[in-house]
C-alpha cells in the first residue's frame, strides 16, 4: 500500500512549540515518523525553517530520511507560484504561501498540511 504524500508549511512546525496547536502538530509530525504518511519537503520550507528557532528546526532534523523526500526547487515551481499570484489565488504579500502550494502541486501531493488561519486545513486533490 502506497503511503500519502503530504506537503507541510513551516506553520506545521511552528505548530509543535504552539500551545494553540502544539497537540494536533505533534500528532502529525509522530504519524509521519510511523510512515502513516510521506512527508515532502521543499525549498521555500528549508529557507522558512533556517530562520525558525532551534527547536522547530530540530523537528525536521530528528525525522529519519526516510520519513521525507526533499524537492529541487525548479522553474516549473516558480511559474506556477507566479501564475497563482497573476490570479489573485494569491498576493504577492503572500509569496511564500503561494510558493507553498505551487511545490506541492508540481510534486503531485496527495495533501496539504497548514495552520493558515488557525485551523488544520488538509487539502486532498
Amino acid at each position: 500500500m502506497n503511503k500519502f504524500r503530504v506537503y507541510a508549511d513551516t506553520s506545521v512546525f511552528g505548530g509543535c512549540f504552539d500551545k494553540e496547536f502544539s497537540i494536533t502538530s505533534l500528532e502529525f509530525i509522530k504519524q509521519v515518523e510511523k510512515g502513516i504518511y510521506k512527508l515532502i519537503i521543499s525549498p521555500v520550507l528549508l529557507a522558512e525553517l533556517n530562520d525558525a528557532p532551534i527547536e522547530v528546526r530540530n523537528i525536521l532534523s530528528k525525522l529519519p530520511e526516510e520519513c521525507y523526500e526533499i524537492l529541487l526547487f525548479t522553474d516549473e515551481i516558480i511559474k506556477l507560484r507566479n501564475k497563482y499570484i497573476e490570479s489573485g489565488i494569491k498576493t504577492s504579500n503572500h509569496k511564500s504561501d503561494a510558493e507553498h502550494v505551487a511545490a506541492a502541486t508540481i510534486s503531485n501531493a496527495d495533501f496539504i498540511v497548514s495552520w493558515n488561519s488557525n485551523i488544520l486545513y488538509i487539502l486532498i486533490k
